[in-house]
């Protein structure tokens, strides 16, 4: 036989080594690969679902995660005027977001009392008092500034007008003469 016949045979066993190794190799992992899958496939069965309870009742909404498996932490919040759209122990923010999560996983419940309110609502009045006093000091600052414009325009005015006349007094005079 020639080399290059030689040379043909030999390519065409080690193909058939390498696919037969090949099978083997995918054999042997194909049962680690389905196994993964099957755990994948479990775990994403076994999350559930964290709804969004922004809003509703911190009580009723401790009560709905913790059926559902997850463990609960409600945390009050510092007033804020932010807080003002919310009413009396409503949820105003959760972490985490809304989406699926594994049973036991710690969902953190911030919100809103009635003492929590009032307080936004007595910080927002205290801010639109201070608007408002800073409304009238600009107002007042703005008529003394007029004012002080105001008197130097007839100082001016006073001058200008002095000045007039005694341009009116040189031109009336004749030419030549002496005022006396």
């Amino acid at each position: 036989m020639s080399k290059k016949g030689l040379g043909k045979v030999a390519k065409g066993v080690a193909v058939a080594v390498a696919a037969e190794v090949g099978a083997d190799l995918v054999k042997g992992v194909a049962p680690a690969v389905e196994k993964v899958i099957a755990a994948k496939i479990s775990h994403n069965k076994t999350l559930i679902q964290l709804p969004n309870v922004r809003r509703l009742n911190v009580y009723e909404a401790k009560e709905v995660l913790e059926a559902k498996g997850f463990v609960v932490l409600t945390i009050l919040v510092k007033a804020d005027k932010k807080y003002l759209d919310y009413s009396d122990d409503s949820v105003v923010a959760m972490n985490p977001k809304p989406g699926k999560y594994e049973s036991g996983t710690l969902v953190k419940l911030s919100y809103v009392d009635h003492d929590v309110l009032e307080k936004a609502q007595e910080i927002r009045v205290r801010e639109k008092q201070k608007q408002e006093e800073f409304q009238k000091e600009v107002g007042r600052r703005i008529d003394n500034i007029g004012k002080e414009v105001g008197k130097h325009a007839n100082n001016l005015n006073k001058g200008i007008g002095k000045n007039v006349d005694n341009l009116a007094k040189l031109v009336a005079k004749p030419f030549g003469k002496k005022g006396k």
